[in-house]
């Protein structure tokens, strides 16, 4: 949990995955654009537009695994 207080320096960043990338260059911008744009006005949190982008397969597929880990508080590394 975030203090309230480190809202403003805590980055926030949207990774869009399979679906997103289905759809055409044009519409993604479109849309990451209006993400980008609601998190701005939305959120107190730090973010740039560089940091709101569709993810390719391997990197989906390194966060899927540090959600899952996460989520059974499984060790990231072994011992």
């Amino acid at each position: 949990e975030v203090p309230p207080e480190a809202w403003s320096r805590t980055p926030l960043l949207f990774y869009a995955t399979a679906g997103m990338r289905l759809v055409s260059e044009a519409d993604r911008r479109l849309v990451m654009g209006w993400v980008q744009g609601a998190i701005d006005e939305m959120t107190p949190f730090l973010s740039h537009a560089s940091w709101t982008e569709a993810v390719v397969g391997e990197r989906e597929a390194l966060f899927d695994w540090l959600t899952v880990n996460s989520a059974l508080r499984l060790p990231f590394l072994p011992e």
